[in-house]
Order: structure tokens, then sequence, then C-alpha cells
């Protein structure tokens, strides 16, 4: 199921970038944060940005947060999402989230995490969220950094966070299985379940 979600979430996430290679995951590997999957293949190449429209974030950037945003949601062997989930990641990340966010459904618990936890493994002193919410059926996240951080970090957290919102346009909002827009009189992130109202 791991290595399912993962390559289908990898297929539609990286698949426009340019010199695409296709993404096959290698195994799974313990980590504190869960089960990490390894994979060969996603475009090497940097971000294109033309001036007029900017692309996807980097596809091996793309991978690394979904490898980690897995990993969080198989962590116990289920993936659940209870009633306070956003209390206990506000808990566990009281410096990235303010009271009441993130604002979301709890699909994308997953995503908020793996970015938190991403951000805080970068060593980003100072990070702040300054506003979390679904638009257009994607994540937002707004943040700010105290302080003036080396380049390199200030670009390292503007990658994971542009990984995170680009990613919330392939995982269900409600219960963060692989999902895709859905357009109709709001547009949402929904699997296919939950698009047809079957759950």
């Amino acid at each position: 199921m791991l290595l399912d979600e993962f390559r289908t979430i990898a297929d539609d996430a990286v698949c426009r970038h340019p010199g695409h290679v296709d993404v096959v995951p290698t195994g799974v590997s313990p980590s504190r944060h869960g089960p990490l999957v390894g994979w060969t293949g996603g475009s090497p190449l940097p971000r294109q940005d033309d001036g007029r429209t900017v692309a996807p974030p980097p596809a091996q950037d793309v991978l690394r947060v979904l490898a980690r945003v897995l990993a969080l949601r198989w962590q116990t062997g289920r993936a659940v999402v209870p009633d306070d989930w956003d209390a206990g990641l506000r808990a566990r990340f009281p410096k990235t989230f303010d009271d009441g966010g993130p604002y979301s459904g709890g699909g994308w618990r997953w995503l908020w995490e793996a970015g938190a936890s991403l951000i805080a493994d970068a060593g980003a002193t100072g990070f702040r969220t300054e506003q979390t919410k679904e638009k257009f059926a994607q994540a937002r996240w707004y943040y700010s950094i105290e302080g003036k951080p080396r380049k390199a970090m200030r670009n390292e957290v503007s990658t994971i966070v542009d990984c995170v919102e680009h990613l919330s346009a392939y995982v269900c909002e409600t219960c963060g299985a692989p999902g895709r827009i859905r357009k109709g009189g709001w547009a949402k992130t929904y699997c296919d379940a939950h698009a047809a109202g079957k759950v």
C-alpha cells in the first residue's frame, strides 16, 4: 500500500517536470519518522522559471518531501486522522503553528507535519507560520523567518514549503490518500472514494 501510494502520487506530481524519468520505488527502510521509501528516477533537472510562470519545485525535492509525508502517514501502520490532529501537531511544533492552525482538512496533516519536521531538521531557527489555508484546492503556507538566515537556509525552507503546497494537489484533503483536484461548485482535492461520497 505504501509503495503504491508513493508511485501514484509521484507519477502525478512530477510527471510534468522537464526531462522526466519514470519514478520507481526501490524499497522501504526504517526511519525515526516511519517507513521511508527510496526511489530512482524523477527529473534531475533544476527548477525552470520562465519569468511568467513558476514551474513545479524540483522533482527530487518533491520526492524527498513525499517520502517524508508517507513515512509519517504510515508510521503506526494505520493511516488514521484523529479529530484532534491539529492540536497534536501544534503540541509537537509549537514554534511553527499558531493556535488553531493549520487550517485544512485532516488528510493534509501529514503534509504539514512533513514540512514542519523537514524545516526543523534543516535548522531553520525563527521560522513562524503566518497563515495556513486551502485555496483553489491546494494548501497555502505563508510564513516568516526572524533575523537574517543564510541564503541557503532561506532557499531550503522555500523549497520545502513549495513542495508541501505542490503535493497538496495530489493528496486527499479528507483522508490523505492519493487524490486529485475535483472541480465543481468548489474545487477540492479528493481521493476517488471521497469524491464519490462513498466514505
